[in-house]
């Protein structure tokens, strides 16, 4: 029984190591690292991974925290989104974003979940080979008062793409 789960597990793992050149090859990685300025500095770190379709068209997912100086307010959650290449590097972008905020509601501060659907464009320049900055202007269609980012949101990067 043991030699039937050794080479089980053995088979799994050659099969896995011949096809994933292929699979990690579409495979991209990176992350924001942004500072604005809304009456006090707000820093965002965001780790990205992502997954390139047909060429033109990329999907992924990226956790993100940001500290807001303003109000000394965090705020943290995730985004899952989608990019279409329309012109050489120019790109259109869309995510849906869930994000744990601090408000003020009837004079008590709580923290609650928050939506928002950011839309826009953007721009990459390969910088090497693989390796690319990358700027994008978004408009949240959802944005509310309490929101924790302001229209336009203005964001860039770095990503890897082998």
């Amino acid at each position: 029984m043991k030699n039937i789960k050794l080479l089980l597990t053995t088979f799994i793992f050659l099969v896995f190591f011949a096809i994933a050149p292929g699979v990690f090859a579409q495979i991209n990685t990176g992350g924001t690292m942004g500072v604005s300025y809304d009456n006090g500095y707000v820093i965002e770190f965001a780790p990205i991974i992502g997954y390139k379709y047909y060429k033109i068209i990329e999907s992924g997912a990226s956790p993100f925290f940001s500290y807001a100086e303003k109000n000394n307010k965090y705020a943290f959650g995730g985004r899952i989104y989608s990019q279409v290449n329309v012109y050489k590097e120019t790109f259109v972008h869309a995510e849906f974003e869930v994000a744990n905020v601090e408000v003020i509601k009837n004079n008590t501060t709580i923290r609650e979940w928050q939506l928002a659907l950011p839309i826009g464009g953007g721009y990459r320049y390969k910088i090497s080979d693989g390796v690319y900055a990358y700027g994008m202007i978004l408009y949240n269609v959802l944005q509310s008062g309490d929101s924790h980012t302001k229209n336009p949101i203005i964001r860039g990067g770095i990503s890897y793409q082998p």
